[in-house]
């Protein structure tokens, strides 16, 4: 059964066709967990990494603060996420543009800095503590796609959108970093939250 913390988290939702994931190659990239801290997203069929992302627990399973640096800028901090509990909601400090993103924890939408409007993320499937994938939609269209595998190891993201400049195509990327992240916090809780009940007296 699925715990009710990812049961919060993840929207099923029929994914509404959309015809340039038949008629179009998106701009993919891979998430992969490199170590227990450390993950990279990588351009589809390239060898050298664009982002680290990398983990700081601060206060137990609950306190996590995530640094996403750029390997291809000399390993310059380009955003930091981190979770607030009132209201419930995830911070993406966006370092060298010094702007932040809030999204709501309970249904995923935010408002993109970057003239793309109102962004929301939509849950097109998931296994309890596995697998996943989300959709990321504005009010007409697809923007992008993200799926993890069942370890939440390997990641891919898949952008649709073909007319954002380098500004808004990185806010995309970096908002798909820090879902998946999202969820791999969500799986942590979600366990600890079962362990304390079955460790309960």
């Amino acid at each position: 059964m699925m715990n009710r913390f990812l049961q919060n988290f993840i929207e099923r939702v029929d994914a509404t066709p959309d015809p340039r994931t038949q008629e179009q190659a998106p701009y993919q990239l891979r998430f992969t967990v490199t170590q227990p801290h450390t993950r990279t997203v990588t351009v589809d069929g390239q060898n050298t990494a664009l982002y680290e992302i990398t983990r700081q627990s601060k206060f137990g399973v609950r306190g996590d603060k995530v640094t996403i640096t750029s390997l291809v800028d000399g390993g310059k901090e380009v955003a930091l996420l981190n979770w607030h509990t009132f209201p419930p909601q995830m911070k993406i400090q966006f370092s060298q543009q010094s702007y932040e993103i809030s999204i709501k924890t309970s249904d995923h939408r935010y408002n993109s800095y970057r003239g793309l409007g109102e962004l929301t993320w939509k849950g097109t499937g998931a296994v309890a503590y596995g697998s996943a994938s989300w959709e990321l939609r504005d009010k007409l269209a697809l923007v992008a796609s993200v799926s993890v595998d069942d370890t939440q190891k390997i990641g891919i993201i898949k952008v649709w959108r073909t007319d954002l400049n380098a500004d808004a195509l990185e806010e995309v990327v970096i908002n798909s970093i820090a879902h998946i992240e999202d969820y791999k916090r969500t799986i942590r809780t979600g366990r600890a939250s079962v362990m304390g009940v079955l460790l309960r007296p």
